[in-house]
């Protein structure tokens, strides 16, 4: 009877599809860390501030998807407010989370931030609650599991950044730069299975010109084989505003901006894959999104958006 069960399990197994390892498979590399919008050592979720033409200035709260970090700084602007959905501080002692609801034309009493989900931390504690307007529970307990999860997904994002950058490279870019006088998009295409680029810099500029704005594109383009694109980056990342760095032909979750030399990636505009910076920073400004996630050692959202 055992080895008629054993045998029937055996068959059923092998009619499975394989899954997919890393590095086929960027969600898998990521681990813990592949739900979150942010894994940062530090996260600094604020306002930012945006000067428009004959409209004087404008201040924005930032609005972001599930966060995981040690210690983060949350503020908003009190008449429209930072939001987050779930904000996960795994410190377990002292001040781990500091909210702040900045005056911006609301009332004086009015939140400058909204979680529409729970506030959990390690065991740390949390100052300026009189500025969160928050739909879930607020628990510093300690032993909410998400605690463990989010720790765990800060040691993943080291460990798939250290492996992504050890992978042997199909392809050398150089430092990539989109011209807003001439080649408005620059196309990166992908081979089939496994790509892995080097790249000294990304550069999407925005530039003025007769009065009007140049935008660019860095494009990813996926062919229908491609696994993944890991673009290992020495420098840094720089997305002007409402440029951008696109992913086609497929899921943007197939392509990895992975920083490896320190340098920060800085978007006014839009950046598509996901980011893998465990040394650096990430600083989302207004009117700037991450959509991928942003995994770095700190991730500083001004009036943006990351989800």
């Amino acid at each position: 009877m055992m080895r008629l069960l054993a045998a029937t399990l055996l068959l059923l197994a092998m009619d499975l599809p394989a899954r997919a390892a890393c590095p086929q498979n960027l969600s898998d590399c990521l681990g813990a860390a592949t739900p979150f919008a942010i894994v940062a050592e530090k996260a600094i979720l604020t306002k930012g501030i945006l000067g428009e033409f004959g409209e004087g200035v404008t201040v924005y709260g930032a609005s972001v998807g599930d966060t995981c970090a040690p210690r983060a700084f949350v503020g908003g602007p009190n008449d429209t407010g930072t939001q987050v959905d779930n904000l996960i501080l795994s410190g377990a002692d002292g001040i781990v989370g500091r909210f702040v609801s900045f005056l911006s034309g609301g009332d004086p009493g009015d939140p400058g931030v909204e979680v529409s989900g729970d506030i959990v931390t390690g065991g740390g504690q949390l100052t300026g609650l009189a500025a969160v307007l928050t739909a879930g529970v607020v628990d510093t307990s300690g032993a909410d599991p998400r605690v463990a999860t989010c720790a765990q997904a800060l040691s993943d994002v080291r460990t798939a950044s250290a492996t992504l950058a050890g992978l042997t490279p199909t392809r050398d870019l150089g430092a990539v730069r989109a011209e807003p006088n001439g080649d408005y998009v620059v196309t990166l295409s992908a081979d089939p299975g496994v790509n892995v680029w080097n790249a000294t810099s990304l550069f999407a500029p925005t530039k003025h010109r007769f009065l009007g704005l140049n935008y660019t594109t860095i494009d990813v383009q996926l062919d229908p084989a491609t696994e993944s694109v890991i673009i290992n980056v020495d420098r840094g990342v720089r997305v002007g505003t409402s440029s951008s760095i696109t992913v086609s032909g497929g899921p943007p979750e197939k392509v990895v901006l992975n920083l490896v030399g320190g340098g920060t990636l800085n978007t006014d505009g839009y950046v598509d894959p996901r980011i893998l910076a465990p040394e650096s920073t990430v600083i989302v400004r207004v009117n700037g999104s991450v959509s991928g996630g942003a995994y770095a050692r700190r991730v500083d959202v001004r009036g943006g958006y990351a989800f």
